[in-house]
């Protein structure tokens, strides 16, 4: 009889948990069984106001990029993440990664000591306080929030998936879906998380039978970290005599 494949559990919501599926590619996906519930639902609940008068903006999160569209003029966009730079520059922002995470694109924005005004268009929950930030360095902010990411619970499909699956693979990218999942996830004996970060495995200390941190915050790491993650879970599964 044939063992059941480890369950690869994607969370972010839909649009991102399709694109990270497509990253890991068909070779990997053969060998899990995948399941997407989103913990998180983007929902827009405004557009931004005032960009003709800014010297710029800032992305945080390509959910942003999305929502704003296509700039009023060709003007600079600073973003997090080389993934949302490049969606930044497909919209016709004149766009450019400014580092990893938020601390970083601070940091960078005041190396080069811009004068603003800028704008952040963000989500509801961010992290960073990157206007205020910027603004106390010298760099006016302001920031505009575009959507909400409300919450969602396991789907019944994936809470069967996790019940009936040898190994559970669960890649997590913020500390607010680490937190959401550490509540609703069932206790299961072989809980695996790839975190993206430290601040993203922390709420899942106590949940997870194993934690694998991304060397770097970026898709490409995490990418990696799965599959080793289900290279691993495979060779298990395989039972002792597995090369």
């Amino acid at each position: 009889m044939t063992s059941p494949k480890p369950l690869l559990l994607l969370t972010r919501p839909r649009r991102s948990s399709a694109a990270f599926a497509d990253r890991l590619g068909e070779g990997l996906l053969s060998r899990v069984n995948l399941v997407m519930s989103p913990l998180l639902e983007i929902v827009q609940i405004g557009k931004p106001t005032g960009l003709e008068d800014a010297a710029g903006v800032i992305f945080t999160s390509s959910n942003a990029v999305r929502i704003a569209g296509v700039p009023p003029r060709p003007m600079p966009a600073y973003c997090v993440g080389r993934a949302t730079a490049d969606l930044a520059a497909d919209m016709g922002w004149v766009s450019s990664a400014k580092g990893r995470n938020a601390e970083e694109l601070v940091a960078r924005l005041v190396e080069v000591n811009l004068a603003g005004p800028l704008i952040h268009l963000r989500g509801r929950h961010a992290r960073g306080n990157v206007a205020s930030r910027l603004s106390a360095a010298g760099c006016f902010t302001t920031e505009q929030i575009l959507y909400d990411a409300e919450t969602r619970p396991l789907s019944d499909v994936a809470l069967s998936a996790i019940a009936a699956a040898p190994v559970v693979i669960a890649p997590v990218f913020s500390p607010r879906s680490a937190t959401l999942l550490s509540r609703l996830v069932p206790q299961h004996p072989q809980f695996w998380v790839a975190a993206m970060s430290d601040a993203v495995a922390q709420p899942l200390d106590l949940r997870a039978q194993r934690i694998d941190v991304a060397p770097t915050p970026t898709a490409s790491e995490m990418r990696q970290v799965v599959e080793n993650m289900v290279n691993q879970a495979c060779r298990v599964e395989s039972g002792p005599g597995a090369d």
